[in-house]
């Protein structure tokens, strides 16, 4: 059976199988987090209402479902995709829908390509009868930061053709399996053959003996290296299932630590400032050997290097760290990603 939504049609488009497979949906700390933004902000804008459409493949046409369902579908038809968008909003000759994303963006494409918002603007165009749309992502987690594209008649029609062609790749008797990027956060992930076969045959043991038992010689050197070669690439392929699965999944491992989810920060220097703040404390020459079009603290603590005393280099750049950041020249940056880490008690 076909399970396809708006907010699943970009993987789908990536893996035909996905959208067949067995899942399983699980609740992260992230994804949680995510529904609460997503309500905060509908709460705060007037005119955030969610609309709820259905996108029938074979004749093309869409219909409203509802509006503020919180994704309580009501019963649809076998050849229909259903998705909620975030915001609509009907001009005279257009309509503008915005979905809203949390976290730090990772796999959302761009809006001219994203086939999610691509679903929302077909639908919400033909509910309304207008010909274009315009598209709009705002990041809740980037101050809300808003980027978006028209879309005019043509664009709209071949968003409905690039719809229609997912879902008749994800309708064979053996629709594809593709392993990539896309697989992080797939519910699929636990039941997909491509991920389990590697995971299972490298838990089971079931690997060449790379290195021959009889010694080395001068014939065996070329295979041995293509074992290596082939090695690393299933243990490349086996670590990508376990941080796909650890995504959704934290994994307590035998040490404590835990793989899975984790967020990291990232300190970066703004170059003008930092210029600025170093030709004050310590002169023009040493500003300049920080900074060229860009800087970090590495680079700030190499310039510092040669004119600190013994054992004072470290007290001298806490100093030029705090002058930047009294200067709005310390930026910090989160992502996440799928690592070991020690959680905190």
């Amino acid at each position: 059976m076909i399970s396809l939504s708006a907010s699943s049609l970009w993987r789908a488009e990536k893996c035909p199988a996905s959208a067949s497979l067995p899942r399983i949906q699980s609740l992260t700390a992230a994804s949680e987090r995510g529904r609460e933004l997503h309500a905060e902000r509908e709460i705060n804008d007037p005119d955030g209402a969610e609309v709820a459409y259905a996108f029938d493949v074979v004749t093309g046409k869409a219909r409203e479902l509802g509006r503020n369902l919180n994704r309580n579908y009501p019963q649809t038809r076998r050849t229909e995709i259903v998705g909620t968008t975030d915001k609509v909003t009907v001009e005279v000759d257009r309509v503008i829908v915005r979905d809203y994303k949390s976290g730090f963006g990772f796999g959302v494409a761009a809006p001219r390509e994203n086939v999610q918002l691509g679903f929302y603007a077909i639908c919400a165009a033909d509910v309304n009868s207008k010909s274009a749309a315009r598209v709009e992502l705002e990041f809740m987690d980037q101050d809300n930061r808003v980027i978006g594209t028209d879309l005019d008649a043509l664009d709209l029609a071949a968003m409905r053709e690039r719809i229609r062609a997912i879902w008749n790749a994800t309708g064979g008797e053996q629709p594809r399996v593709v392993t990539g990027d896309h697989c992080t956060g797939c519910p699929c992930i636990t039941r997909c053959p491509a991920h389990l076969t590697m995971a299972i045959a490298f838990h089971e043991g079931m690997w060449p003996d790379v290195m021959p038992t009889d010694g080395l010689t001068a014939e065996k050197l070329p295979q041995i290296w293509e074992h290596l070669k082939n090695a690393k690439r299933v243990v490349g392929l086996v670590e990508k299932t376990m941080r796909a699965i650890a995504s959704q999944t934290p994994i307590a491992l035998a040490d404590g630590k835990v793989l899975g989810a984790h967020e990291v920060e990232r300190t970066e220097l703004d170059g003008m400032v930092t210029y600025q703040a170093l030709r004050d404390l310590h002169g023009e020459d040493v500003a300049r050997s920080a900074v060229s079009m860009e800087t970090s603290k590495t680079a700030l603590e190499e310039a510092l290097k040669p004119i600190a005393a013994k054992g004072k280099r470290a007290a001298m750049v806490r100093s030029a760290l705090a002058a930047i950041e009294a200067a709005n020249g310390v930026v910090k940056k989160r992502r996440v990603i799928v690592e070991e880490f020690q959680p905190k008690e």
